[in-house]
């Protein structure tokens, strides 16, 4: 008979005593028979689990016994406590592993190694942090759309993107609108980049959610999406769709239902991203995300006192922040949407999000990317690339 591994997952931690950290992982056996003629061989299954830090053994487990059920399945619950453990962080990002080996009659029959890390992303009162220390977010969205070839990105593209975000001083990647490639979560995770990732869902019609079927199978799309993105332990947040109408009660009713969904199932840190100034709170909604397409600096300042004043100013963000430059280069900045336009405007509101207190920013976007469609906002171009990258 074959065995397998087939899943492991870090189901909780307890960081709340660190460097002391304590640490459940969950995994599931699953065991082929095939059937053979002549007296069964007795077998006995066993497993051993180790965390690896850097090659080394921080801790380790032997020789557990496994009895499986009469489908041939079973679960064993690993427990560690390190005394001397190390969280991640964009500024440390450091990486544990978890090696298990299953054993039948004590020949080693199948091994896995997955890596993971330890960070908390929180609210202690009404102070967004990170670890336990007061944290902004400062991020740029990222679409992994490359020029005129769509999504079809190499490995070496996607690592070279992500290098330049991290080398640019940002500590966050919004997968806006998209489902990313595993590998780009797996990378944020090697550079340390905080990922938010979300349902690729963007301005729907009212009339939509309205129909209690259209957020059933975004729960269900969700629950495949979410059962396999949550192995990659950079993966910080997850936001329920973009471009939502502030005061819609209908859009309102979505994002509650959506974040109750993903809190109670998968605890993860939600957001959701409006276009207008929520005033609304949302249960289980942890961030409120504020989209900016060249509005003036001054208007959204005014605008979003409202917002702060109903939410708190941490749990506010700018979650794309839009300024095209189909103009070029010009002579300064009063040309608008030139470079030098999109330069000043990105950096006032980057200002105004650090003067305001904000719980951070994401630009949209450090690179160019393309659509379907030519745009209308960012430029006619007959490779329908949309010119808002600030590094073109």
């Amino acid at each position: 008979p074959n065995s397998a591994i087939k899943k492991i997952d870090l189901v909780k931690k307890n960081l709340q005593l660190l460097p002391k950290a304590d640490l459940v992982f969950n995994c599931q056996f699953e065991k082929n028979i095939s059937v053979k003629k002549g007296i069964a061989e007795e077998e006995t299954y066993s497993v051993s689990a180790s965390v690896l830090d850097n090659g080394n053994t921080a801790a380790s487990l032997k020789n557990l016994e496994l009895v499986f059920n009469k489908s041939n399945k079973t679960n064993a619950e690993f427990q560690f406590s390190l005394t001397n453990a190390k969280s991640w962080s964009p500024s440390s990002p450091n990486v544990y592993k978890i090696q298990v080996q299953l054993y039948r009659n004590s020949e080693l029959i199948d091994e896995i190694t997955k890596s993971f890390t330890l960070f908390e992303l929180s609210y202690e009162g009404e102070t967004l942090t990170l670890n336990g220390q007061p944290s902004i977010l400062n991020g740029t969205t990222y679409l992994g759309s490359y020029n005129g070839n769509g999504n079809l990105i190499s490995y070496d593209e996607l690592e070279k993107d992500l290098k330049q975000i991290k080398e640019a001083g940002f500590n966050s990647v919004r997968f806006a609108k998209i489902i990313p490639h595993p590998y780009s979560v797996y990378l944020c995770e090697k550079l340390g980049l905080l990922a938010f990732i979300e349902l690729p869902a963007n301005s729907i019609p009212e009339s939509f959610v309205e129909e209690s079927n259209f957020v059933t199978r975004a729960e269900n799309y969700l629950r495949v999406y979410l059962n396999e993105y949550s192995k990659f332990s950079a993966v910080a947040g997850v936001g329920l769709g973009s471009s939502y109408i502030a005061d819609s009660p209908h859009h309102i009713g979505c994002i509650d239902r959506l974040s109750n969904f993903v809190k109670s199932n998968y605890g993860f840190f939600t957001y959701a991203s409006f276009i207008g100034f929520p005033e609304r709170t949302i249960e289980n909604l942890d961030f409120y995300g504020i989209e900016i397409f060249s509005k003036p600096v001054e208007y959204v300042g005014e605008k979003i006192s409202s917002s702060i004043n109903s939410l708190g100013k941490n749990k506010i963000f700018f979650s794309e922040i839009t300024y095209p430059y189909f103009n070029g280069s010009k002579n300064g900045y009063d040309t608008p949407n030139s470079i030098e336009a999109q330069a000043k405007y990105i950096n006032d509101f980057i200002s105004l999000s650090k003067n305001l207190g904000l719980g951070g920013f994401f630009i949209n976007s450090l690179f160019d990317y393309s659509g379907e469609y030519s745009s209308f906002y960012a430029g006619y171009s007959g490779g329908n690339v949309y010119k808002v990258g600030i590094l073109g």
